[in-house]
């Protein structure tokens, strides 16, 4: 295990898939994670701004925002934060944006 967890940020709203991913990341063996979890993207942003995060793992579909614009929101936030980002969809057109977005501040 390394020294120090990984600092993760969850922004997801269905607690069953937060569950599922808080266990999943919970069995890795060479590597602890320390997760913080969030409900809404509002919610989400404010937890990047209580606290240093090294990685965020985002759900596309949140009661507040949905689709690219959730993507965007956090990387034109917080660039320099690696965002892995979580959906049952398989938009690949929503994925290549997402991998070509320009940070923006706000």
């Amino acid at each position: 295990m390394s020294s120090r967890p990984i600092r993760t940020l969850l922004v997801e709203d269905n607690e069953s898939y937060s569950r599922l991913v808080v266990k999943m990341l919970g069995g890795a063996d060479d590597v602890g994670f320390d997760i913080v979890s969030a409900e809404t993207l509002a919610k989400g942003i404010s937890a990047l701004e209580e606290k240093v995060v090294d990685l965020v793992l985002l759900d596309l579909q949140l009661p507040d925002s949905d689709g690219l614009k959730t993507f965007t929101e956090i990387h034109g936030r917080y660039p320099g934060i690696p965002v892995i980002v979580l959906t049952g969809t398989s938009d690949q057109e929503t994925a290549v944006k997402a991998l070509s977005s320009e940070p923006r501040t706000t």
